[in-house]
């Protein structure tokens, strides 16, 4: 897929590059997020539905061959895949861009569909990802409203897991103590999980448990999805749309037994502009420029 910033300058983000230039098109842009030193990075912007302004961070989808989502913490640090297949954009990029300032709240939206068509959503509002530091760890504000189902209630607030960085908080032998090992995935797991959709692309009905690309409150532990998209934008300030088919869950308090319960936000920009020489690497084949894109 071609870069489309031909008649575009390097923005922040998608939003940046609608809004202050006019982009109308989906496609690859270049941006260069403020609290990082290196950039542009290349990114995939929707930048047509409902409003545009979309950031994709993850797809999942039937193409051959499959990208392998079972990866270690660098490559979810810098990100990996294809942007005309399946990709994860990485976990600098989704920090950076969802903590560019302490006034800007943010929306993710999940998409799902399973084999037979049909189609579902997901849609958190307070969305963002912690630094490094923090494990990358998921934040979002208890608001959600769609028709798949809350299965990141019980993720809000935990760290990121890879097979080789083992943040969970799951006890058990070396295999059975790691969620990312046990169900085949990378994902903010607690013990374990209420939706993977970065485990095994197993094609719909599966007799291993919990370890496809599951979202639990739809499809439950033993059907893996067809496709999945997972993108975030500005949050707008207007009412949450709700039609027939939707509902709203806001401001469910997590147990006070909850480990992370009392975790608090990472501040945004903490480190003021990083440094992310990993992000230059030949490990970065997504969002690093080739030789003659610019």
């Amino acid at each position: 897929m071609p870069l489309l910033s031909g008649s575009f300058h390097v923005g922040t983000s998608c939003h940046d590059i609608q809004s202050t230039q006019g982009a109308t098109k989906s496609g690859i842009y270049l941006i260069h997020p403020p609290n990082l030193v290196q950039g542009p990075w290349k990114v995939f912007c929707d930048l047509e539905s409902e409003g545009g302004g979309w950031t994709v961070f993850q797809v999942r989808d039937d193409v051959e061959p499959h990208e392998n989502f079972m990866r270690g913490w660098e490559d979810y640090k810098v990100g990996f895949g294809d942007f005309d297949r399946e990709f994860w954009l990485g976990n600098i990029l989704l920090w950076s861009l969802t903590n560019v300032d302490n006034e800007t709240n943010y929306e993710l939206h999940i998409e799902l569909e399973d084999w037979s068509g049909n189609k579902r959503f997901a849609r958190y509002r307070g969305f963002r990802v912690g630094s490094e530091r923090d494990a990358y760890r998921l934040y979002h504000a208890n608001v959600y409203f769609g028709n798949a189902g809350d299965s990141l209630y019980s993720h809000n607030g935990l760290p990121f897991s890879t097979f080789d960085v083992d943040n969970d908080n799951r006890d058990g032998d070396f295999v059975e103590r790691s969620c990312s090992r046990l169900y085949k995935g990378a994902w903010w797991y607690g013990n374990c999980h209420d939706a993977n959709l970065n485990g095994w692309y197993l094609g719909g009905p599966h007799r291993s448990f919990a370890d496809g690309v599951n979202w639990y409150t739809w499809t439950g532990y033993n059907y893996s999805l067809k496709r999945t998209v997972m993108k975030f934008r500005p949050q707008s300030s207007g009412p949450i749309p709700v039609g027939f088919d939707t509902f709203i869950i806001a401001n469910r308090r997590r147990r006070m037994d909850d480990p992370f319960s009392e975790e608090k936000a990472t501040p945004a920009g903490e480190t003021g502009r990083l440094d992310v020489p990993e992000m230059m690497s030949s490990r970065n084949t997504l969002t690093r420029l080739d030789a003659g894109e610019l």
